[in-house]
């Protein structure tokens, strides 16, 4: 799974040896090594369809917490092209966004309402905690539509009747 080589670093934080550095340019590189890493190790294809996210958990539960870090970045940039693809998305680095104070990652995603998501970081509590940070359910927080205000019934008896 590991396509990323992790060693213990100063303060014994976990450093990375990275293909290529974590910019927007680079992420769906990152998650294309995610989708190849899913297919060749655990022989489960990922498509970039936000079904695809229970899948993704599938391969997580078996093989993520042990190498979370890495985990992170290459299944954490797959959820985020999700989101590019499927919710209309588009990668940003973490320090041009008003998020920069808050999230410890490189890249975050600017969703088209505004709303920025960090799917690094949610890959990394899923691979912590399991169940409990769904992939689907951060899906589905970011994406589900509001469902719009019934018409007052002015309207309606206005609509019926033409007045």
């Amino acid at each position: 799974l590991c396509l990323v080589e992790g060693r213990r670093g100063e303060g014994n934080a976990v450093t990375m040896d990275l293909p290529f550095p974590p910019t927007p340019e680079n992420a769906p590189r990152f998650a294309a090594l995610a989708v190849e890493a899913a297919l060749n190790v655990d022989n489960v294809p990922l498509d970039y369809s936000p079904d695809s996210l229970r899948s993704l958990e599938t391969v997580l539960d078996r093989e993520g917490a042990a190498r979370k870090d890495a985990a992170a970045l290459l299944f954490g940039c797959y959820v985020g092209e999700v989101f590019v693809r499927a919710g209309r998305g588009r990668w940003r680095a973490t320090g041009e966004t008003p998020m920069k104070d808050m999230a410890d990652v490189p890249l975050l995603v600017e969703l088209a309402s505004g709303d920025y998501c960090n799917p690094l970081g949610r890959v990394r509590k899923y691979c912590e905690s399991g169940a409990d940070e769904s992939l689907v359910g951060f899906w589905e927080a970011f994406t589900a539509d509001r469902a719009p205000a019934p018409p007052s019934r002015r309207a309606w008896w206005r609509r019926l009747f033409g007045r």
